[in-house]
């Protein structure tokens, strides 16, 4: 049994997740990065990490994974849901496999991780869960229907785990994160690209598409000043039930409830273009 602290992240293989895994283990923490290509995390392992192939939605392999930590360390200390994809594109356009991907790997999947880690922690009654969700829970946007349901489902899935899990002694913590550079947006790009079709009723409104699968990127917090803060809050005696941070996550959260939502629609439509949108 290994008397550090174990951290068990997943998608580490860039951005966040590989930020959170060099700021944890620069804590003195063990960190097990886990995710789909073992080779992307060749950088992590050579620096003392435990690295692990793990696709999310593959729940056996998740309980196979997780299983296997616990042998090896004796427990786990931390857990952080960080692992997500993102789609860009008018909800209605968008294939229906896609968005029950979306739905699959940004919450059920987180959901079947906690399930595997949870009860080592609940019987040790020690333990934190740390689930990387989105300002976008709150605050939704045009062109990223599919994205906001999913990042609010797991939102609401944080808030009910974090009184269910607080008799363990267990705390939750849900990080709503504005922008934060990473991949996103890229990997938005390619959704976007792949699933825009040319009959596209809102054909008008591409340049705001384009806009929003950006727009996280638009001046956003350096991803090792965001691993930063979030482990030092994450890892206070106290630590806080939500941490905001990320370019616009307190700003945006601010917005959704003291401005009405038939202006903020307006406002909004208009950023993306759904103004020049005709039938």
């Amino acid at each position: 049994m290994s008397d550090r602290e174990i951290v068990l992240i997943t998608g580490c293989s860039s951005g966040i997740g590989r930020a959170l895994a060099l700021e944890f283990a620069g804590r003195g923490m063990h960190v097990v990065a886990t995710a789909r290509r073992l080779e992307s995390m060749q950088e992590l392992a050579e620096q003392g990490m435990t690295t692990r192939a793990l696709d999310i939605n593959d729940a056996e392999a998740v309980e196979r994974v997780v299983g296997g930590i616990v042998e090896e360390f004796g427990h786990i200390d931390y857990l952080v849901n960080n692992a997500g994809i993102n789609l860009v594109g008018p909800t209605v356009e968008i294939p229906l496999d896609q968005i029950r991907k979306q739905l699959e790997t940004n919450v059920t999947a987180q959901i079947a991780v906690t399930q595997a880690v949870a009860p080592f922690m609940m019987r040790r009654r020690s333990g934190r869960i740390v689930n990387i969700t989105s300002v976008m829970a709150v605050m939704t946007v045009p062109f990223s229907g599919p994205y906001c349901a999913a990042k609010a489902a797991f939102q609401s899935f944080s808030d009910a785990l974090r009184m269910e899990l607080a008799p363990f002694n267990i705390q939750v913590i849900a990080v709503p994160a504005g922008a934060v550079r990473s991949s996103i947006s890229a990997n938005a790009e390619q959704s976007r690209s792949e699933y825009t079709r040319p009959d596209s009723l809102y054909k008008a409104a591409e340049e705001g598409i384009h806009k929003r699968v950006h727009a996280s990127q638009q001046h956003p917090l350096p991803t090792e000043d965001f691993a930063r803060k979030l482990v030092e809050r994450a890892t206070r005696r106290h630590p806080p039930r939500y941490i905001r941070i990320g370019n616009g996550a307190k700003r945006w959260a601010f917005f959704k409830r003291a401005i009405p939502s038939v202006i903020l629609d307006r406002v909004l439509s208009k950023i993306f273009q759904l103004d020049r949108v005709r039938p």
